[in-house]
Protein backbone atom coordinates (compact mmCIF):
# COMPACT_ATOMS: atom_id res chain seq x y z
CA UNK A 1 0.00 0.00 0.00
CA UNK A 2 1.41 3.37 -1.02
CA UNK A 3 1.14 6.45 1.13
CA UNK A 4 -0.96 9.41 0.04
CA UNK A 5 0.94 11.63 -2.34
CA UNK A 6 3.52 9.15 -3.58
CA UNK A 7 2.06 8.50 -7.04
CA UNK A 8 2.92 11.15 -9.61
CA UNK A 9 -0.01 12.56 -11.55
CA UNK A 10 -0.22 14.93 -14.50
CA UNK A 11 -2.77 17.70 -14.84
CA UNK A 12 -3.24 18.56 -18.49
CA UNK A 13 -5.00 21.78 -19.46
CA UNK A 14 -6.00 22.32 -23.07
CA UNK A 15 -6.76 25.86 -24.17
CA UNK A 16 -8.01 27.72 -27.22
CA UNK A 17 -8.89 31.41 -26.93
CA UNK A 18 -9.99 31.23 -23.28
CA UNK A 19 -7.67 33.81 -21.71
CA UNK A 20 -9.90 34.59 -18.70
CA UNK A 21 -10.55 30.91 -18.02
CA UNK A 22 -6.94 29.74 -18.26
CA UNK A 23 -5.90 32.32 -15.65
CA UNK A 24 -8.58 30.99 -13.27
CA UNK A 25 -7.60 27.37 -13.93
CA UNK A 26 -3.92 27.99 -13.24
CA UNK A 27 -4.64 30.00 -10.09
CA UNK A 28 -6.96 27.28 -8.77
CA UNK A 29 -4.12 24.75 -8.96
CA UNK A 30 -2.48 26.53 -6.02
CA UNK A 31 -5.13 24.91 -3.80
CA UNK A 32 -4.15 21.32 -4.59
CA UNK A 33 -3.24 19.39 -1.46
CA UNK A 34 -1.68 16.46 -3.35
CA UNK A 35 2.10 16.75 -3.19
CA UNK A 36 3.33 14.95 -6.31
CA UNK A 37 1.90 16.46 -9.49
CA UNK A 38 2.99 18.07 -12.74
CA UNK A 39 1.09 20.59 -14.81
CA UNK A 40 1.07 20.60 -18.60
CA UNK A 41 -0.68 23.56 -20.23
CA UNK A 42 -1.20 23.31 -23.97
CA UNK A 43 -2.49 26.02 -26.27
CA UNK A 44 -4.02 25.29 -29.67
CA UNK A 45 -3.04 28.44 -31.53
CA UNK A 46 -4.97 31.04 -29.54
CA UNK A 47 -5.03 34.58 -30.88
CA UNK A 48 -6.31 36.22 -27.67
CA UNK A 49 -2.92 36.30 -25.92
CA UNK A 50 -3.84 33.53 -23.50
CA UNK A 51 -0.58 31.62 -24.11
CA UNK A 52 1.30 34.45 -22.37
CA UNK A 53 -0.24 33.31 -19.05
CA UNK A 54 1.67 30.04 -18.77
Amino acid sequence: MQKYGTKSIYIIILNWNRKKDIIKYLQSLKNIKYSNFNIVAMDNGSIDGSQKNY
